[in-house]
């Protein structure tokens, strides 16, 4: 998963990026060219595989219990947020629903994020606020709080998207959002996660190169891994 987002980043880098950069050739752009028209072309191929996965989960789930149970919801959660929100929605609410989320204020800081993020998935970005907002912030977990700052990053840029035509509004919602990202890279401790998050701030500085050498670097560990 990580490869696929880290060539698109990269493809994103090109039309910013000084064409004779060192950190690119002409074979680096035909091959990631090659692996994006892979992508392209495998898309239905990959979304049947994870609704596949995803159904085996719910069976993993259903003969599962306690925290294993809710880590399989998770992953579920994961897996539909980005393509299929209403059935993201029901995995939040099967958390939600659990003994475990009664009794532990992780699992239910967990569930207002997710739902959060699923909210800003789908355009709305007052709902998305609305439940982010009911996160206590002073109790939080390490890693609900990467999850938070990674939510409103996200948030806030698409809002930051919305208002692009208007200037000064944009620009609020810019700011916003670079301090989010400074969270990130306070918080987040898996390499290509932060490299991720460090070169999309290379990139809003007008610093492609660096995110190009960045992401790069990251793309053969992953693809070696």
């Amino acid at each position: 998963m990580h490869a696929k987002i880290l060539i698109l980043l990269i493809f994103a880098c090109f039309s910013a990026a000084t064409i004779h950069s060192n950190n690119i050739t002409k074979n680096d752009i035909i091959d990631l060219l090659t692996q994006i028209d892979g992508i392209i072309d495998e898309g239905d191929k990959y979304q049947n595989i994870r609704i596949n996965k995803a159904d085996s989960l719910y069976r993993v789930a259903r003969r599962s219990k306690g925290y294993a149970r809710i880590d399989a919801y998770k992953q579920i959660i994961d897996i539909y947020s980005h393509f299929q929100s209403d059935s993201a929605l029901r995995a939040i609410n099967l958390v939600e629903q659990t003994d475990e989320a009664r009794n532990d204020k992780d699992i239910r800081d967990y569930a207002l994020i997710a739902r959060g993020e699923v909210m800003g998935l789908m355009g709305f970005y007052a709902e998305a606020n609305e439940y982010l907002g009911k996160v206590n912030t002073a109790t939080l977990s390490k890693e609900n709080r990467l999850f938070l700052f990674q939510t409103y990053r996200s948030v806030y840029g698409w809002i930051a998207d919305y208002y692009n035509s208007n200037n000064s509004t944009a620009e609020k919602y810019v700011q916003i959002t670079n301090a989010y990202r400074d969270s990130i890279l306070s918080a987040e401790t898996y390499k290509v996660s932060y490299d991720i998050a460090l070169a999309d701030k290379h990139l809003v500085n007008d610093d492609a190169n660096e995110a190009l050498k960045i992401l790069l670097a990251d793309l053969k560990i992953t693809q070696n891994a």
